[in-house]
């Protein structure tokens, strides 16, 4: 993370001087590239920014390939905004506009990268192409009517006569703005010749399949048969055009963006794995300035000679993303898109690699490029050729799982870096004393019609000396009369025309006074204005000093937000480690002390009493209780426990036991023992009150024998005795039980042995019948024990 905090940016198109800093390379013509990296919040991106003109390729987890470092003319990451990337990539190329040059911007990479969202942006964020419609209207202070202006189909205009424009106009259809409020581009470019008149035309095409088509058409619908348009050239040496494509002349950005978001309803996307809203096609949007000169008559109309219009155009492209199948999943129609894309891709790339060839070696006696490959290097031939500019915006997604694609794109744009554009040579426009003031034409012969209006400027015949008065001719030298009237009204002309000299030189002065006054007013206003601009640009260069400070302590912010984010992540997967750590420690904690309850009821089990106190005294010493139990076993067997729930049943005492008129019999001979109802042996097993959980006196129905569970040690010393254990042929035998065997099983058998202090070997069989239990399992009642014991005849 600590690349994202070293980087600085100044983000205003501002230079330390305050003045406008528009990047071009007018003396070395290299393609430009810069690069946009996608948002991304998680903590493993594959790009990571470096600085303004780096970045690195970061390989994920469990690619085994080294890092890599690429140069682009500039840098963009995921904090940079819209307007930065407008002002640094396009606002040039507005400018070339208004100049009279040509240019193109494109945008490059895989599908889901933000291409579109770099071109066009969103209604909160406008993207590049609505910025320069604002840019571009608010820098044309000399724009016509609709209709003088008319395209010929063939990359050409006309003019109108003013009765014809006056007809076309009243044929046109209001519009209708159905722009909602948009984030405005303020900006304006300066450069526009203001002896020139000028009027904007849209055109909007889609290269679908190879093929070209004209989304500013109505007829254009989802059968698009017999729809498509031709890529033609006025001449060899001419620049290729779409023969009779829709061009629309407007007079706003909203306007223009109306007739922008009318043909993206059929443009053609779809929905993707990859992108829910995947262009399918290349998208060209090319606006395109008219400029001719104005008449001289003071008329706002432009002079009527073809040969001096002048028409440059912004072509702005949005490429579609470039897929693996084997990511995509695509199958029919989107397939043959997936491949037509890649192939107008490929055949872009194989372009800039041959023009880069035949650069590094002029020499060649054929330098073949295959532009007619594809419909899109064939329609842009020209600008490869040196008509205009071009600029490419390679727009990469950090995710890990594009990192593949990624590395396609920067070589791509690396590629394309090292490829030389032959630089445009500019039309001459037409020189003027007026051409450079800060005012358009239009606002200049507002002014003159306005001061005819209010002066009248007609020649004024000044009567300086009144008519001479009739006099008779002289009679005589001697006439000295008519010759003193002559000379007073001679005088008197002469000093009333003083008089009138001395006037025009006091009005002359006056006027010059005033001349000097308001010149001065003038200047000064001049000068204030101009230190006003001064201290304006020095605003806007602390303004950007402010911004750039502010990206840098809010890339460092996001830097901290997303380390502390992972020590937050990493907290929480430790607290939540020791809760479970905790609940396994409760749980273990439990199942001990259940385990210790269940190990003490067995203790108490083992060390109770268990035979009433009559019997218990009888105990022989050094002999426990489960010993005693396990040798009286076998004559108490028919003692049932539920004889404890019922008072004994009183028989005489010649009866004896009850006789058993069918006995069943068990598997190993002997009868199945029946409950026996005088003995209050299991009432102290089984005391009052407690709950059952096996029935004592079950008896299994079925008379036919049932499966025996021979339960053996381990480790079995062989008897050697004559007398050998037989169990039937369907016996299960085991060494570690199981609760699944007791389900499967009646009888139970399970041998013991032992040596006595004599050193001989006693072998026990200990049987009993399997017995189902209240809670799904099975219990064992023990009903006999035989033994099979080696005795040495001297003890007898």
């Amino acid at each position: 993370m600590a690349e994202f905090s070293t980087r600085k940016r100044n983000t205003d198109d501002t230079n330390h001087n305050g003045k406008t800093k528009i990047k071009k390379k007018l003396h070395n013509e290299t393609l430009e590239v810069v690069c946009r990296i996608a948002p991304y919040s998680d903590l493993d991106p594959c790009i990571i920014a470096l600085d303004d003109e780096h970045v690195k390729l970061v390989p994920p987890p469990g690619v085994n390939k080294p890092e890599q470092v690429y140069k682009f003319g500039c840098v963009f990451d995921g904090q940079d905004s819209q307007r930065t990337v407008f002002r640094r990539c396009a606002l040039d190329y507005v400018e070339d506009l208004v100049c009279g040059r040509n240019g193109l911007l494109f945008t490059y990479g895989v599908t889901g990268s933000g291409k579109t969202f770099t071109m066009t942006g969103d209604t909160d964020k406008a993207g590049i192409l609505p910025r320069s419609l604002d840019v571009l209207f608010n820098s044309l202070p000399n724009q016509l009517e609709k209709c003088i202006f008319y395209p010929d189909g063939k990359n050409g205009f006309q003019i109108r006569s003013p009765s014809h424009a006056e007809l076309a106009r009243k044929q046109l259809q209001p519009f209708e703005n159905k722009i909602a409020e948009h984030i405005t581009e303020s900006r304006k470019v300066l450069g526009f010749n203001n002896n020139m008149v000028s009027a904007v035309f849209v055109s909007y095409v889609e290269i679908y399949n190879e093929e070209v088509y004209d989304l500013l058409d109505e007829n254009l619908r989802s059968n698009r048969l017999g729809l498509t348009k031709r890529l033609r050239k006025v001449s060899p040496e001419g620049p290729v055009y779409v023969e009779n494509v829709t061009e629309i002349e407007v007079q706003s950005s909203d306007e223009a963006l109306t007739q922008f978001l009318n043909a993206q309803q059929r443009r053609k996307v779809a929905d993707t794995i990859l992108n829910q809203n995947s262009s399918r096609s290349h998208s060209i949007f090319n606006i395109r300035l008219v400029m001719a000169p104005c008449e001289e008559d003071g008329r706002f109309y432009p002079v009527r000679d073809e040969s001096k219009i002048i028409v440059s155009q912004l072509s702005l492209v949005d490429l579609a993303g470039s897929e693996r199948t084997k990511r995509t999943e695509n199958v029919g129609q989107r397939f043959e898109e997936g491949c037509n894309i890649n192939k107008s891709l490929m055949t872009l790339r194989q372009c800039f690699n041959q023009l880069r060839e035949s650069q590094r070696n002029p020499r060649r006696e054929v330098n073949f490029i295959s532009y007619r490959s594809s419909s899109l290097t064939w329609l842009f031939k020209s600008f490869f050729e040196g008509i205009g500019r071009i600029r490419m915006i390679i727009c990469v997604n950090p995710l890990p799982a594009d990192y593949k694609e990624n590395i396609t794109v920067l070589e791509f744009a690396e590629l394309a870096q090292q490829v030389d554009i032959p630089e445009a040579v500019a039309p001459l426009f037409p020189l003027s004393d007026m051409a450079n003031l800060p005012f358009s034409r239009r606002q200049i012969d507002s002014w003159h019609r306005e001061l005819e209006q209010k002066l009248n400027l007609e020649p004024m015949q000044m009567q300086l000396f009144d008519p001479p008065p009739p006099f008779k001719n002289l009679a005589a030298p001697e006439d000295e009369e008519t010759i003193r009237n002559l000379r007073e009204y001679f005088i008197k002309k002469a000093s009333q025309h003083q008089a009138y000299v001395n006037t025009v030189m006091q009005n002359a002065q006056d006027f010059s006074a005033r001349l000097k006054k308001r010149l001065c007013y003038a200047d000064l206003n001049e000068k204030r204005l101009n230190d006003m601009e001064i201290d304006l640009e020095e605003m806007r260069r602390y303004n950007t000093e402010a911004t750039a400070q502010a990206n840098q302590c809010k890339r460092q912010l996001n830097a901290m937000k997303l380390r502390l984010n992972k020590y937050e992540c990493e907290d929480f997967v430790d607290r939540q480690r020791e809760e479970d750590t905790r609940k396994k420690q409760q749980e273990m904690a439990a199942v001990m002390e259940q385990k210790s309850r269940t190990l003490q009821q067995a203790m108490d089990l083992v060390t109770s009493p268990i035979f009433p106190t009559t019997i218990t005294t009888n105990l022989t010493p050094g002999t426990s209780h489960v010993a005693e139990l396990r040798r009286q076993f076998g004559a108490r067997s028919d003692e049932k426990i539920d004889s404890a729930r019922r008072p004994p049943v009183q028989l005489p005492k010649s009866a004896g036991r009850v006789p058993q008129t069918n006995p069943q019999m068990t598997m190993f001979g002997k009868p199945r023992a029946l409950p026996q109802v005088s003995t209050p042996l299991s009432a102290i097993a089984f005391r009052e009150g407690r709950t059952g959980y096996m029935n004592p006196k079950f008896h299994r129905r079925s008379k036919s024998v049932g499966r025996v569970l021979d339960h053996q040690p381990v480790v079995q010393v062989p008897l050697g005795t004559v007398y050998q254990k037989v169990l039937p042929g369907n016996a299960k035998s085991t060494t570690r039980l199981k609760a699944d065997d007791l389900k499967k099983c009646d009888e139970y058998l399970i041998t013991h042995q032992e040596v006595d202090n004599r050193g001989n070997i006693s072998t026990e069989l200990v049987k009993g019948e399997i017995i189902p239990t209240a809670g799904g399992g099975s219990a064992v009642k023990f009903t006999d024990i035989e033994r099979l014991k080696h005795e040495s005849p001297s003890n007898f």
